[in-house]
């Protein structure tokens, strides 16, 4: 059990020692430049700014931002975290959260009133154990000392997986799929929405367009990865 929690290898090149060995742990793309300020997209060079899919058609939620780019190296971790309960990330991601909180986002997440992890459908959950999306929120409630809502934002269809879906199809299919249960009141509060990876973010705009329906004021989005 304690090996659940605590490995003594590294889940990328399982050489023994920390669960994420500094080599690995520089191989990883960590975001820490020039990127979109809304979507969190990172530009290869340049200044941070809003990118055109942004400007053209803003997302429902204000700000999105995530530690690392999503690709085949990385891939390891976030698998590692969503379908073999890799529970070790605490221990790695963390002090990558309290960086990132301290270094770009101190102000607006110190305006956070409610963290809310995606949920799973009852289904899906059921079957997997655990939401990966809970883990991590309360990775960030430890850093922010902010109230963690569980089971207020539900997921209410249980959607096909997005694997494999383009941006369109990944919208369409998680169309209506959350709702709010009115055990909290959402009138101008300032959400922070977790989820694991920010892909198209038709995922994170769904959920924070039923957020803002609910009359939150300002939704903004961790992600631990996102796909360029």
């Amino acid at each position: 059990m304690l090996n659940l929690f605590f490995p003594k290898y590294c889940v990328c090149c399982h050489a023994i020692g920390d669960p994420l060995c500094s080599e690995c742990r520089q191989k990883i793309h960590f975001i820490e430049k020039a990127f979109c300020p809304i979507c969190g997209t990172p530009f290869l060079s340049g200044q941070s700014r809003p990118c055109g899919a942004c400007t053209t058609k803003p997302p429902f939620y204000d700000r999105h931002f995530a530690l690392f780019v999503f690709d085949s190296f990385s891939k390891k971790i976030i698998h590692d975290l969503k379908y073999h309960a890799g529970f070790w990330t605490k221990h790695v991601f963390q002090p990558l959260y309290r960086e990132a909180y301290l270094e770009l986002l101190n102000k607006e997440l110190n305006n956070i009133d409610y963290i809310i992890p995606i949920p799973l459908h009852k289904t899906k959950l059921a079957k997997r154990g655990y939401n990966q999306s809970l883990f991590l929120a309360k990775t960030w409630q430890k850093i922010l000392k902010k109230k963690l809502l569980v089971n207020t934002l539900m997921r209410c269809a249980n959607t096909p997986s997005q694997t494999g879906l383009s941006r369109l199809e990944r919208t369409k299919n998680l169309k209506g799929a959350f709702l709010t249960n009115g055990a909290v009141c959402f009138e101008n509060k300032n959400v922070l929405l977790v989820d694991d990876v920010h892909t198209t973010g038709a995922t994170l705009n769904e959920a924070s367009k039923t957020l803002k329906k609910a009359g939150a004021h300002m939704v903004f989005a961790s992600t631990l990865a996102i796909s360029i």
